[in-house]
């Protein structure tokens, strides 16, 4: 992957959001507390990821705009906000380099998202355990899945070993997504937990299994 310094420009457009609550009389009006325009965050794995929303449970609490709070603090968490909620909702856009590193992960949710901007691969493989687990039980070997997703393509992630591929070497690509919090697939009797790489606010990355953090 290019260094920072070395991607192309991003000429993505500006993405403005504009989210709604109630004034002390119960009048509907535009939250103050929450810029219209904000940057995205740069991770140091290929990606940029602008939170949208987040609720830590369904029904969302909207009394006193305890919701609202809680987003306003994951802003602030930058590259230190959790991955997702197993009981909420986080949502968020994506925009991926160009030619970004390929990251296998799996988290213990249904990601529901349609491509914006450009074209994405969604992998699909076993974990190295998981498809050690099925040569030892004489399953054979699987074979990576994948398909192109193009503007305006919609994917429904449930729970799965995945990875996101920016088939382009010039151009930027963008996903909008909703994460939601799920039970496990249970196979055999053993739960798929997530493993995720978390990217520290240090730069840093270090691979976290087990429930999402």
């Amino acid at each position: 992957m290019a260094s920072s310094s070395e991607l192309p420009e991003k000429t993505l457009p500006v993405v403005k959001q504009y989210t709604t609550t109630h004034t002390a009389e119960g009048e509907p009006t535009f939250a103050a507390n929450l810029p219209e325009e904000t940057n995205f965050v740069r991770a140091p794995i290929g990606i940029d990821i602008k939170p949208c929303y987040t609720t830590d449970q369904v029904p969302v609490p909207l009394g006193r705009d305890a919701d609202l709070a809680q987003h306003v603090a994951v802003l602030g968490a930058g590259l230190g906000a959790p991955h997702s909620l197993p009981q909420g909702a986080m949502i968020r856009y994506i925009d991926f380099h160009p030619q970004c590193p390929v990251l296998w992960h799996r988290s213990v949710t249904v990601d529901v998202g349609v491509i914006v901007e450009g074209e994405l691969e969604l992998l699909l493989l076993p974990t190295e355990e998981e498809l050690a687990k099925r040569k030892s039980g004489g399953e054979g070997e699987s074979k990576e899945e994948r398909r192109l997703l193009r503007r305006g393509d919609v994917f429904v992630q449930r729970g799965t070993n995945h990875a996101w591929r920016n088939p382009s070497a010039t151009e930027y690509a963008r996903m909008f997504c909703v994460v939601l919090g799920a039970e496990p697939v249970v196979v055999h009797g053993q739960p798929l937990e997530a493993s995720i790489p978390i990217v520290g606010t240090l730069g840093g990355e270090q691979q976290v299994t087990g429930p999402d953090q």
